[in-house]
């Protein structure tokens, strides 16, 4: 393990922060008015433009894609997946925002697989939720919907931005309709994880549910082999429940149609027979990254792709072939 995944450094703002605080009032007005079958193509257009503005940059995003899916994606497909990428970046927005108008039905979700945490209630059980266009909302607005009493155990930079600007101005925009769903939040500040990790434990012991996001920041970090390239993951999530004896759940959440949303609980993930806390951690980890690459080959444009790695001369090798 290494700790190179603990909380990035934080810029004061960024070129982003500027960009996404001009897009804000025309994305909440599409978002308000505009019917939901729409809102792809109006994303499609938005990542057209993104790509043409940024040529370099989508070229290399090509390049990346390339080689993590084995060159399997390749011309039209290729150019696509890339695209469709930055389309559920668009989208993602957008359920974030329509979330916020008042009596707002989107997002609308189903949930799979809850019957299995009725049978951990004695253990406790942490979901462990794969990043998914709009997973962050939709798996809490599941749980909500379904009755699941759960505690979300959240990084202090969550949201859009990770700079001090973005903490202020634009990271409301993903914790207030997140809220809604999850009062229960421990947070992970800088200088009060101890207190929010002891908050998680209590939470388990006494046989509750704790979701976590799958993140690349943490005290702990494994670098797995996905695709062709490397998972960063934090370890917190099979930490907790290798301590507290909860059950390991992986979450993963999928867009069935416009604005409805499908998320399944997984069957858990089971510890080695070990008393080594490090070999247990691996080995589930590595189960889980398992379940990871699939969903990524299944559809590369998913934002399981932000976590993927790869050596960028690899990708200048590539762009120049």
């Amino acid at each position: 393990m290494s700790n190179s995944g603990r909380s990035p450094k934080r810029a004061l703002i960024t070129v982003s922060d500027v960009a996404l605080l001009l897009a804000i009032p025309v994305l909440f007005l599409f978002s308000w008015i505009m019917p939901v079958h729409l809102w792809s193509q109006t994303a499609w257009g938005l990542a057209t433009l993104r790509n043409t503005l940024r040529p370099l940059h989508c070229q290399a995003e090509r390049a990346r894609l390339a080689i993590l899916t084995h060159m399997r994606l390749q011309g039209r497909a290729l150019a696509q997946s890339q695209r469709r990428f930055h389309q559920n970046r668009v989208l993602e927005l957008l359920i974030y925002l329509r979330a916020q108008k008042p009596r707002a039905r989107c997002p609308q979700v189903s949930l799979q697989g809850a019957e299995q945490l009725k049978q951990a209630q004695r253990q406790g059980a942490v979901l462990w939720v794969i990043p998914a266009v709009g997973s962050g909302l939709v798996t809490k607005k599941a749980l909500f919907a379904n009755g699941i009493d759960f505690t979300h155990l959240s990084r202090h930079f969550h949201g859009v931005s990770r700079s001090f600007f973005g903490r202020v101005a634009l990271n409301w925009i993903i914790v207030r309709p997140e809220t809604g769903f999850s009062p229960k939040r421990l947070w992970m500040d800088q200088g009060g994880q101890r207190n929010a990790l002891r908050g998680a434990t209590e939470v388990l012991r006494n046989g509750g549910v704790v979701t976590v996001s799958m993140s690349r920041h943490g005290a702990k970090c494994l670098r797995l082999p996905v695709a062709n390239g490397l998972l960063e993951l934090a370890t917190g999530a099979p930490n907790l429940a290798f301590s507290t004896g909860a059950g390991l759940f992986p979450v993963v959440t999928r867009q069935t149609t416009a604005g409805t949303f499908e998320v399944e609980i997984l069957s858990p993930l089971a510890f080695p027979n070990t008393s080594n806390r490090k070999q247990a951690i691996t080995a589930t980890s590595s189960a889980f990254a398992e379940i990871v690459e699939n969903l990524f080959l299944e559809d590369p444009s998913s934002p399981v792709a932000n976590f993927l790695s790869i050596d960028q001369n690899t990708v200048k090798r590539y762009i120049s072939t």
